[in-house]
């Protein structure tokens, strides 16, 4: 142990104190991971609400009373996956976007699952399919669930992310320029006493007067500035081992958050 602790210190060029800082972090990241799961068995409508609380629900009816749909954007962060489940017991209009596995037969199981906790999915594959299916749900003036926190190698919009580079994806900005729906952001955090906070955010006010890639990526920025500061606040439930490989990696100036451009 003492090697590897050595070896990892000279491999990130971090003092011993902030190494060990690390390490707690990411046992309770697996600590959470494992709660998570609990979490998710099917509940009854009142146990669900006893189990976790809705704050911000005025800023859902706000955006939706603007009559062009919701994207309601969330992380990989605390147990996310309950998010629209909560929202259904509400009586709020709920659809949740997912990468299905590549393995059909699981794939047949988890959308099962999903029925089982009130959730109503649009699947992410084909493309074209999941963008017909989003507009519709959106010109219904409902609500769809989108992770936003996916970096991988690819096309995109490059963006600082705890001062690294890293690709993010068009797709929620795109989306929400196209259809004129609003992009509220939330979370679903896991509280001391082990019940779940569902805290929802007031929409976030997008670049929507210019055209053209300077648009997306202002947007794509603000959208980043929202999940830096909302997982500084949480690291220790940020389920980073859900993203893939983080774009270029390179630095980007210190550690600052991401900045829209000026």
């Amino acid at each position: 142990m003492d090697r590897l602790q050595g070896w990892l210190q000279r491999r990130q060029n971090v003092s011993a104190d902030a190494l060990s800082a690390k390490a707690a972090v990411t046992r309770l990241v697996y600590q959470h991971k494992g709660w998570n799961t609990f979490d998710g068995q099917p509940a009854t409508d009142q146990e669900m609400r006893a189990g976790i609380l809705l704050v911000g629900r005025e800023n859902i009816d706000a955006a939706l009373a603007k009559g062009k749909g919701v994207l309601l954007l969330s992380a990989h962060l605390g147990n996310f996956f309950l998010i629209g489940s909560r929202l259904a017991i509400e009586g709020i209009p709920t659809f949740v976007l997912v990468n299905q596995p590549r393995d059909g037969r699981f794939a047949e199981l988890m959308d099962a699952y999903r029925l089982q906790v009130r959730q109503k999915t649009i699947h992410a594959r084909p493309r074209r399919m999941a963008l017909q299916e989003l507009n519709d749900i959106l010109r219904r003036n409902q609500v769809v669930v989108m992770i936003a926190d996916e970096y991988r190698k690819g096309s995109g919009i490059e963006v600082s992310l705890f001062g690294r580079a890293v690709i993010a994806r068009r797709g929620p900005v795109t989306v929400a320029l196209r259809t004129g729906a609003a992009v509220v952001p939330a979370c679903m955090v896991r509280q001391p006493d082990d019940t779940l906070k569902l805290i929802v955010e007031p929409e976030l006010q997008l670049e929507r007067t210019a055209k053209g890639k300077w648009q997306i990526r202002e947007n794509t920025i603000l959208i980043t500035q929202w999940l830096e500061r909302t997982v500084r606040a949480h690291p220790d439930q940020w389920n980073w081992m859900n993203i893939g490989r983080w774009g270029p990696g390179k630095p980007v100036g210190a550690s600052e958050p991401a900045r829209r451009a000026s």
